[in-house]
Order: C-alpha cells, then sequence, then structure tokens
C-alpha cells in the first residue's frame, strides 16, 4: 500500500510539473508591447521585491555576476582578471566551461574529468560556507550541501541548453520570454548596502547566468536583457541585521 502511495505521489507531482512548465511557456506576463517574460522568472522577481523598468540592447562585455553577500571568499577565487576581482562575463567558471567544451566537444569527457574544472570547484566551494542568505528574509538561511551527481545534472542541463541557443538562438523556441535580467546597480549593494570595492561596470546578472555565459562564448557582441529595479533599496541594510 505505502508503495502505491510512493508510485501515485510521483506520477502527481510529475504531472503537476508538466502543467507548470505549460503554463510557463505558453502565457508569459506581458511587461510592454512585444516584451514578455517567463511567469516562473516572473514570479521569482515578485518574491525579491524587484521589478521591470525597461527593455535595454546592451554590450555583452556588460555583463557581470552578482556579488553574493555570503561567498565572496569563493568570488575572490573564480572571479579574477589576474590581478583584482573581477566578475565580468568572461572571468566566470561559466563561461570556462564552455570553451572548453567548445575545445573538447565531447560532453563525456568533461563529465569524466569534471573535479578538474572550475565550474565544479566554484560549486563545491560553497560546500565549505554550508550557507547562502536568504534575499527576501536574511534572517533565514539556506543549507548549501553540492554533490557531484548535482553538478553533473548542472553540466548536461548546461551544455544542453548551450546546443540549443546554437542552433536556434536566444529567445526562441521552449526559450521564448526567458530574458537575461540585469540590475545596474548590484543588489548587494542596493538591498543590503554591502561596499562594493571590486570591479564593475554595466550591469549585474540576477537571472541568465548561464545564457550569459553562452552567449560571450560564442561571440554575442550585443544583448537583448530586461533591466529590472531594487524596489525597496536599503530594506536589509547590513546596519540593521
Amino acid at each position: 500500500m505505502m508503495a502505491m502511495k510512493g508510485i501515485l505521489w510521483k506520477i502527481k507531482n510529475r504531472l503537476h510539473q508538466k502543467i507548470k512548465l505549460f503554463f510557463y511557456k505558453n502565457f508569459p506576463v506581458k511587461l510592454e508591447e512585444n516584451i514578455f517574460l517567463n511567469r516562473k522568472e516572473y514570479n521569482t522577481f515578485l518574491k525579491l521585491e524587484v521589478s521591470f523598468e525597461k527593455a535595454v540592447t546592451i554590450n555583452l562585455e556588460e555583463l557581470n555576476f552578482e556579488k553574493s553577500i555570503d561567498f565572496d571568499s569563493v568570488s575572490k577565487v573564480f572571479f579574477t582578471d589576474g590581478e583584482t576581482v573581477n566578475r565580468n562575463i568572461i572571468f566566470s567558471p561559466h563561461y570556462k566551461l564552455i570553451k572548453l567544451y567548445q575545445k573538447i566537444g565531447d560532453i563525456d569527457l568533461i563529465i569524466k574529468d569534471l573535479e578538474s574544472t572550475d565550474y565544479y570547484k566554484f560549486f563545491m566551494s560553497f560546500n565549505k560556507i554550508g550557507q547562502k542568505t536568504n534575499l527576501i528574509d536574511p534572517q533565514q538561511k539556506h543549507i548549501v550541501n553540492y554533490e557531484r551527481a548535482d553538478i553533473e545534472d548542472k553540466v548536461r542541463k548546461f551544455i544542453e541548453l548551450y546546443d540549443f541557443i546554437m542552433k536556434e538562438g536566444y529567445l526562441s523556441g521552449r526559450f521564448k520570454g526567458n530574458y537575461i535580467c540585469v540590475l545596474q546597480q548590484p543588489f548587494s549593494l542596493s538591498r543590503f548596502q554591502v561596499p562594493y570595492n571590486d570591479k564593475f561596470s554595466g550591469y549585474e546578472i540576477i537571472s541568465g547566468h548561464h545564457r550569459a555565459s553562452i552567449l560571450a562564448a560564442l561571440g554575442f557582441m550585443k544583448v537583448n536583457v530586461l533591466l529590472m529595479k531594487d524596489n525597496h533599496p536599503g530594506k536589509h541594510s547590513i546596519k540593521k541585521l
């Protein structure tokens, strides 16, 4: 009886996920004329209390990874231009993994030697810290505990995304409405007022790190993004925590 209940729960959960995915893909949120946002990302932004400002076309070289208030020590290792911390997309472990795939052309070879990649080391470094601040309620912490299987799954999905974008392009097919979303002021500085002493010029990605890395590796010069804004700057200032 318990086994049957478990099977029925799995079927119900999978059906629920498929219905949600269909809803996200086919009923995006209209932001402006001809501008739509994937509903899943829209719901995330509602929780984060950020809102759409405008659609812009920017130089890809202006995109930066976010500054984490928890993992700054990790960033100092994996985001560097050789002199200082630089979160520009081309210094990210994500970009380096795609360039490796372009060179090798065999995902199985990458998986076989996964531990040697910066992408793997990047996520495994989070385990040493063990928790991540909840951006909605900083008093809460998310437990971080990546295993090799988790990162392997991320790599396979990442490469699948690369192959799709290379063939179909950005914002097409099943990724219609999946814009890269950015902030002009880093979230850690705006929301938490954490001092920002690293190199920063352009925009901080809050959604679309993998897509941005793929576009950079494919040689895109410009990209259409959605510029978002923090609705509550200073709400979780470190002075208040």
